[in-house]
């Protein structure tokens, strides 16, 4: 986990606090949604410029491309970074979480 320190206008946090709040979220809350913003926003931006580039994609299909993309990214990131596991491994973890039987 990664810790940020941002600094925002003061007008910015009071607005999303009290979108917190009136959701019944908890100031623990902040946390979770400034991540899901941040992701929602590059996915977004992604999209964009998937379109930009090929403006025969629509919406959805621009932004399911760019989620592929986006998890492209990150597996290439982690397989250079040595964040993986043996294929085998990862297989019978996908079987199991399927409830399929495999062979051997």
């Amino acid at each position: 986990m990664t810790r940020w320190n941002l600094s925002v206008p003061d007008r910015t946090d009071r607005l999303v606090r009290v979108f917190l709040a009136r959701a019944g979220m908890k100031k623990g809350d902040l946390s979770i949604f400034v991540e899901e913003a941040v992701q929602a926003e590059v996915l977004r931006r992604s999209a964009r410029q998937l379109q930009e580039r090929d403006p025969s994609l629509g919406a959805e299909e621009a932004m399911e491309l760019a989620e592929s993309v986006a998890a492209i990214e990150l597996g290439i990131d982690d397989a250079r970074a040595g964040r993986g596991q043996p294929m085998k491994e990862a297989l019978r973890e996908i079987a199991i979480e399927l409830g399929v039987q495999l062979d051997r």
